[in-house]
């Protein structure tokens, strides 16, 4: 898979961010407590989805 673009929003945590470019090499760089994990874990939910998983939430 390959994401070329990708926002995400969580209305029960009131959390998210609008659309992020990415392109052929992207780094995830902030200080600590602004929310890069949460974009990995919100890429990983992505990638379960699109493989046919089951998604709670």
């Amino acid at each position: 898979m390959k994401l070329i673009s990708f926002s995400y929003h969580d209305k029960t945590k009131n959390w998210g961010f609008d659309a992020l470019d990415f392109h052929k090499l992207t780094l995830l760089v902030g200080a600590s407590g602004v929310g890069k994990t949460k974009i990995l874990g919100a890429i990983e939910q992505l990638k379960k989805i699109a493989e046919g998983d089951s998604f709670n939430g």
